[in-house]
């Protein structure tokens, strides 16, 4: 089991990544994109270029990376149709 404190936070990338991304890549992007520190204990999540992948990046007592396949038909973000009408 991996305990996550209570009173972090959760750090959605609104933009879609290449999945393939690694430790080192994540974080990078953990730093530039959302300007926040990877060795902070909070969570950063990032989602695909389809929007079926989620991976998700956390630092305890090293890096861990998660990722999560969503149901098809699911995605996270806001839908295409959305996107453009704004």
């Amino acid at each position: 089991m991996i305990a996550i404190l209570t009173g972090a936070r959760v750090y959605l990338a609104l933009g879609p990544i290449d999945t393939r991304k690694g430790f080192d890549d994540m974080s990078m992007l953990a730093q530039q994109v959302l300007a926040q520190n990877p060795f902070s204990g909070q969570l950063f999540v990032f989602h695909g270029l389809r929007g079926a992948l989620l991976k998700i990046l956390w630092y305890g007592q090293g890096f861990c990376l998660f990722s999560r396949h969503l149901k098809s038909g699911a995605s996270c973000g806001p839908s295409r149709r959305t996107a453009l009408s704004r």
